[in-house]
This record gives structure tokens, sequence and C-alpha cells, in this order.
């Protein structure tokens, strides 16, 4: 085989692994782009049966509500109940009716309270209404067209239960169009097509490709609904699928073809060349022609190469050494220094010149030299070449000015015309060491602190549950009982009614006080959970109305000083807002519990970089050192967390002219930055 055939092979040998992953690679990219589209069709599917389920629920909780209302019970307020039906109508734009058991109408919307009802005749409509009557749960029929109306619609029937069973059924006629109005929205890649299917697999609604034939075959995402026992479908045909593959399939091929041909034409046309090179070497006959010179001046020019290369490499191997940032030292069999660089120069404190020549146990501390010499004898004796220095837990350096230092070594020996040289590379490690200690204290707080936050999880736990308990205990201990008397005072009305309706003024007024009593009972539980005034206002009126808040529960004097760029006119960001205000909210509290102050100032500054400066002092017996390490303060854990979270810092400091002072310090914040839990 001749030496160009030879490198046309292995030119090709070369591209073939190129041309192969090229190839995976964009069959990778093709399934790729494949499966993102079947993503984003069951993303579709997913979102539009979503939305119908959304809009069905809507339907039947409202349907639910009707025939919850105890005007259903009494023929003689049917009136009211078709009016309030008539409000479903003006809600959703769909009839309402009211069907016994015997499935016969006894309310419509569609005619006035009075008038004659139509019959539903559809079997669909009767179908739905017996369903929800014999299951006692809502059913939804498949699409039917009206009788009237001759317009597709879709029967949604919710059972009244009445004593533990299903006595009628309110019924609403949902039209065709507005299923229709809900496909409007959505919005298909070219060629894709979206269909809403009822429990026989009919087609209810549809958008997209309006061709049977192309979606025959076609990959489809089906998602089903949980309020109707319909489906939604999205076919994405075969032809949409090769459409957008094929501009790329295209493109990819072109590209790898055009590298293949120039990398095969590039290897052949430096082949040719090289071959006649390399021949020329031994074929004097090929010389002619070929690039370089005849075969014995070559073999000078690679003498003379070979030299100049020895010089070159010997240069780079001095420059190695001496700009190497790490000691090496090479010692003779006698342990006589025979070069050093300036690293090592400087790691003992001497000169170079210091170095070459001296014993190099100078540089080892006199309890350890009996052992090193052992050791590099015993090394010069063994087959091993290079090793780590070990047998000790640290290894010892001794500088010029007799102090010692921790420090890591390897060794190598090479035997050069019967003589052992000694090669030893050192590293300081005085930092490395200083650092591991770091770390190693750094490992412990933060493991103080991690455990210091699973407590501070625990107490938060506790307190959440006891917060739950608190608003649970509120809630029935004070809007249940008021809806209670309501409800006792609506009942005394209907019968005030009956007998003297001059009677039921007192009783309307009673019930005006305990709905008042109420909005301000559930405003006072909403504010507790979440301030109103914090979001509405900002933080500045709000930590003023907590302030007064604070003040006129406990009898000790509170305020709020505003100083400082952007405050009060800007509004503070949302996060540091809510922040500072809980802060704030913990340190009063804490004043109450601990402090026995008679003032506390708040004192919050706008920085000019954006960042905010809050001051919560107080005149009390101030906080000491046992204050702070006790296990049980979580207010204060809490806090430091809270702040944290925003890149903040948190000090808590008795003030030297009594009191304790709380100071909170955040910078701005990112447009990302979310608010702290």
């Amino acid at each position: 085989m001749t030496l160009q055939r030879y490198l046309t092979r292995l030119i090709g040998w070369c591209v073939l692994p190129l041309l192969v992953l090229a190839t995976v690679l964009a069959l990778g990219h093709v399934n790729d782009i494949q499966e993102g589209d079947r993503a984003e069709a069951r993303a579709v599917a997913r979102s539009l049966a979503s939305v119908v389920d959304q809009s069905l629920r809507a339907r039947i909780a409202g349907l639910q509500t009707l025939a919850m209302s105890p005007l259903a019970d009494n023929p003689a307020r049917w009136g009211e109940l078709h009016r309030e039906a008539q409000g479903f109508y003006a809600g959703f734009g769909s009839h309402v009716a009211l069907i016994d058991g015997e499935l016969h109408p006894r309310l419509y919307t569609i005619v006035n309270y009075g008038d004659p009802l139509p019959t539903f005749a559809q079997q669909a409509v009767q179908r739905a209404v017996q369903a929800a009557l014999e299951n006692s749960s809502p059913a939804v029929s498949d699409p039917y067209v009206g009788v009237v109306s001759k317009e597709a619609s879709v029967a949604i029937a919710v059972p009244a239960a009445r004593q533990g069973k299903a006595a009628f059924a309110m019924l609403s006629l949902l039209p065709k169009h507005q299923l229709d109005y809900l496909l409007d929205s959505l919005v298909l890649p070219a060629g894709w097509r979206i269909t809403l299917l009822d429990s026989r697999g009919e087609p209810i609604v549809q958008r997209g490709g309006t061709v049977p034939a192309q979606f025959e075959g076609a990959w489809q995402a089906v998602d089903r609904l949980s309020a109707a026992p319909w489906s939604v479908q999205v076919q994405i045909p075969q032809a949409a699928r090769v459409q957008r593959l094929r501009p790329l399939a295209v493109s990819l091929g072109l590209v790898v073809l055009g590298f293949t041909a120039v990398a095969v034409f590039g290897g052949l046309l430096a082949s040719r060349p090289l071959a006649r090179s390399v021949r020329s070497l031994v074929d004097p006959s090929a010389a002619r022609g070929a690039p370089g010179i005849a075969e014995i001046g070559q073999v000078r020019d690679l003498l003379d190469r070979a030299r100049r290369d020895l010089e070159v490499r010997e240069a780079q191997l001095r420059g190695v050494v001496e700009s190497a940032t790490e000691a090496i030292i090479t010692a003779d069999a006698s342990e006589t220094i025979v070069l050093a660089n300036p690293a090592a120069a400087r790691t003992f404190g001497y000169r170079v010149e210091q170095l070459v020549g001296m014993s190099l146990e100078r540089l080892i501390p006199e309890p350890y030299r009996a052992h090193h010499h052992k050791d590099v004898e015993a090394f010069g004796r063994s087959a091993v070449q290079s090793r780590p220095v070990h047998g000790r837990p640290d290894v010892r350096g001794l500088r010029a000015d007799g102090s010692e230092f921790p420090m890591e070594a390897a060794i190598s020996h090479v035997r050069v015309a019967g003589q052992h040289l000694y090669t030893v590379i050192l590293r300081d490690v005085t930092e490395r060491r200083r650092a591991e200690a770091e770390l190693t204290r750094m490992h412990a707080e933060l493991s103080a602190s991690h455990a210091d936050l699973q407590r501070l999880i625990a107490a938060q736990q506790n307190v959440e549950e006891n917060e739950r308990k608190r608003i649970a205990r509120e809630l029935h201990d004070e809007l249940q009982q008021v809806l209670a008397a309501i409800k006792m005072d609506v009942a005394a009305i209907e019968r005030e009614m009956a007998i003297d309706p001059r009677g039921v003024a007192p009783l309307v007024a009673r019930i005006d006080e305990l709905a008042t009593s109420a909005i301000t009972s559930s405003r006072r539980i909403v504010n507790d959970l979440r301030p109103l005034l914090l979001e509405e206002l900002g933080l500045v009126p709000a930590l003023q109305a907590l302030c007064a808040q604070f003040a006129r529960r406990n009898g000790i004097a509170a305020s709020v000083v505003v100083s400082g760029r952007n405050m009060p006119d800007d509004a503070v960001p949302g996060p540091i807002a809510i922040c500072l205000y809980r802060v704030a909210q913990e340190s009063l509290n804490n004043v109450v519990k601990h402090a026995d102050a008679t003032r506390v100032q708040l004192d919050l500054i706008g920085l000019d970089d954006g960042g905010v400066q809050m001051r919560v002092a107080d005149d009390g017996r101030g906080i000491g050192a046992d204050d702070r390490r006790k296990p049980q303060s979580f207010g204060l854990r809490g806090m430091r967390e809270r702040v944290r979270a925003l890149g903040g810092r948190l000090r808590v400091e008795r003030r030297a002219e009594g009191g304790t002072a709380v100071d909170v310090e955040i910078p701005p914040q990112r447009d990302d930055a979310k608010s702290p839990a």
C-alpha cells in the first residue's frame, strides 16, 4: 500500500466519525423539535380542557346556589326565584329551568313568570336531568339542537337535595356558540387542529384544518374534562411536521456534505506533497519536484534541528523552573543543593546563590533531620522514581530566620553518569492550613446556624398552628354567632311580615348592626393576617397606623419619624415594605413583653442608593447578653432570617442612654427579588 493511499484512507476514517456525529446530532435535533411540538400540543389540550372545565363549573356552582335557595321549596315564592334565575341568565347568557321529579318544568326564564311553560322533548335534556336526580350529582349532556331555537345547546342539570335525596333539578341550557368563543381565543400553529369532543367522540366545536384526509395518521394529544364526559383533542398532521422539518433537514444535509467535501478535498491536496516528501527520504528520484531538500541534506537538517530543539527545550525547562510558583530544589547524593529556583529562595528566605552549595539539612528542622536522611537513602535504593514525602503528619521546613512552616513535598530521583540526583518540589501550605482552620470554624458556625434555623422553623410551625387556632376561634366566637343571630332575625322577620309588618323595622335595624359587627370582625381578622393599609397606602402609613394601634392597646407612646431619599413620596418596594413592617411588628411585641418602656420611636430613613434603614428604639431596661442566648428567642432569629433573605443586616443593641435599639439596613433590590416568606 502506498503512503498516499494510506493517507487517503486515513482521511476517510477521520471524516467518517464527523459524519456520524453530524447525523446523530441532526436526528437528535429533529427529535427535540417533534417532542417540543408534542409538548405544546399537550399543553394546548390541557389549557382548553381547563378553560371549559372552569366555565362549566362556574355554571354548576350558580345552579347549585339556586338549588339551595329556600325560595325553591315554596311555590308561592317562585316569582322571587324566577328573578334570581334571571340574574343567572344575565351573568352566564343561558336560561334556567326548575324541573320536578317527573321531568316536568315548573319554572323557566325563557318566558315570563306565570306564562305557559314549554316542555323539554329532547332526549339529551331528559337524560341529563334524570341522571342528576338519580345520581344526586351534576350532569352535563352532549350537544343537541333545540326545537324552538334551532340552535345547538348543552344541558347542565344540578340536583336539589332535600332530606337526603334529590327532590328536583335546576337546569341550564348552554348555547354552543359560547363554547365556540372559548376556542376563538386559542392561537394554533399552522396546520394544527383542536377539537372539543362529546362523550360519543363526536365534535362539539373545532378549530384548525378542515380537510379530513390531512389528519389520517396524525399525532394527537387528548385531555379529558372533569366537569363533563368530554375530551379535548389536538392533532398535528404528518404534513405539518414534515413541512416544518424539511428546511432543517435540507440545510443540515447541505452543511454536512459541504464540510465533508472540503475536508476530503483538502486532505487529498495535503497528502500528495506530504507523500512525495516522505518518499524522497528513501528514493532520491522522488526528490525532484518534491518540497524540501535531498535525503542527505534532510538528515543533516534533522540533526541540526534536533540540537536546536534540545537547546530550546533546555531553555524552556529553565524558564519553567525559574517561573514556577512552587519551590524546586535538586540535590546530589550527599544532599548538597545543586539547583534552586527563585520560588525556593522566597520560601526559605535565602538568595538563590546562597542555596546552591548549601546542605539540604539546613532547610529541615532539627527533630526531623535523622528521619529525613533515612528516608532519602531508602528512596535512593528503591526502584520507585517519584513519590510524595510521607511518614509524618506534617512535613516541616526551616526558614533562614529560624521559623518553621508546614509544607507539602514530592521527591523524585534520577541517575546521571552514575550519580544520584534528587529533585524536591515543595509547597508552603501555611495559608491553606489557616484557611482550612477557618473553614472548619465557619462550618461549625454554619452547623450552629442550621440548628438555630431548624428550631426557628419548628417554632414558626407552632406559631402558625396557634395562629390557625386563634383565627378559627375568632371566626367561631364572632362571625358564626353574628351570622346565626342574623339568620334568627331573618326568620323573625318572616313571622312578623305575616303578623304585623310594622314590627319588622327593629329587626332590620338589628340585622344591620349585626352585619356591621361581622364586617368589623372580618376586617380585623384580615388586617391581622396581612395589613391592607400596607398594600393600599404603602409602608409609612402602615407603620404610623401600627404605632397608633400599639399606643392605644398598651399605653406606651409610639411615634414614626421619616427622613432621607424616597421617603415618603415614593413607594418602598413590596418585599422591603413587608420585611420592615414585620420587623417593626415583632420589635413592638418585644417592647411589650420585655422592655418595660414608656416610649418607642421608629425612624425610617431612605438611602441615596435606593436602600432603606429603620431603627426601633425604646427607653426600657435594655436587652442583656443572656437574652440573646435564650434557646426560645425565636423572635430575634425570625427577624434576622427575614432581613438576611433580602441581603440586609439586623443589629440588636443595648443603648448607652438606656433601652434597646433594633437597627435594620436593606440594600436596593433587583427587579426579580421576591418577598421573604
